[in-house]
């Protein structure tokens, strides 16, 4: 059977639009179970990793994955599964651009609300740390105290730095005896946002994961959204459905924040 010479030049060009995208990218973070294919045999992969354009990469359940390739691209994976990162790499979004987007959701979520600007956290002591790159929190470093460095430092542009203090302040309210959930939640949420002004949305994920945004009091309607849409962005429609619905039976959202949590819900469905 003959192919025509039309037919072979559109064969030609579709190779050559794969091969295009197929650009070797970076693991800018990864959390959980994920492998990278190499040969017969899969191997797990690492931060500051480079995978070639045309790997394949396998997530486990509850695992995520953010790469990174030239021209501040991003692709971001979290649905447990086998994927082929060439044929992803046609449609990711620059990371800026999805940063934007992300932060104008949640502004408009938490505008004319306290949660808006939060202040505070739990003023407990910290216990030492076991690690040595942790062992300044031998100081006399409170949440309270990490926090505001945070909001200094967020204030100030440094995102990146900010959402470590933020971190910190969360994982010592994590470690009490008695963890006060709501205000951990509040410095989650701080630590996620401030990951997403850095373009950090792997660790924005991951942070929001740790607390739960049912108990988040009034800060519930900017958490879940956010959550809801690094898990669409994550590729995790499903999640990111279920989420908002039990938002919305539990009564999290109303007047602007359930106009939002409508629309993500509406676009998630095409």
């Amino acid at each position: 059977m003959k192919v025509g010479r039309t037919a072979l030049i559109v064969v030609f060009l579709a190779l050559g639009a794969v091969l295009a995208f197929a650009q070797e990218s970076m693991v800018a973070f990864v959390d959980g179970s994920v492998q990278v294919k190499v040969g017969t045999a899969w191997k797990e992969v690492d931060i500051g990793q480079k995978l070639e354009g045309g790997a394949t990469v396998r997530l486990g359940s509850g695992a995520l994955l953010e790469l990174t390739a030239d021209g501040g691209r991003s692709l971001l994976l979290s649905k447990a599964g086998t994927y082929e990162l060439a044929p992803l790499w046609k449609t990711a979004p620059a990371a800026k651009g999805t940063a934007a987007k992300l932060l104008g959701v949640v502004e408009r979520v938490a505008a004319g609300t306290q949660v808006a600007a939060p202040t505070t956290v739990a003023g407990v002591r910290g216990a030492a740390s076991d690690t040595d790159d942790m062992l300044w929190l031998e100081d006399a470093e409170d949440p309270e105290t990490l926090y505001e460095s945070g909001r200094k430092a967020e204030s100030e542009g440094r995102y990146a730095e900010a959402a470590v203090f933020y971190a910190e302040a969360l994982r010592i309210v994590n470690e009490r005896s008695v963890v006060d959930k709501e205000r951990a939640c509040v410095s989650a949420y701080a630590a996620a946002r401030a990951h997403v002004a850095a373009g950090q949305l792997g660790r924005a994920l991951a942070t929001l994961k740790a607390a739960d945004p049912a108990a988040a009091g009034e800060l519930r309607p900017a958490y879940a959204m956010l959550l809801a849409s690094l898990l669409a962005e994550f590729g995790d429609a499903e999640s990111a459905r279920v989420l908002l619905a039990k938002g919305k039976a539990e009564t999290w959202f109303s007047g602007d924040s359930l106009k939002e949590a409508d629309a993500l819900l509406a676009a998630l469905k095409k």
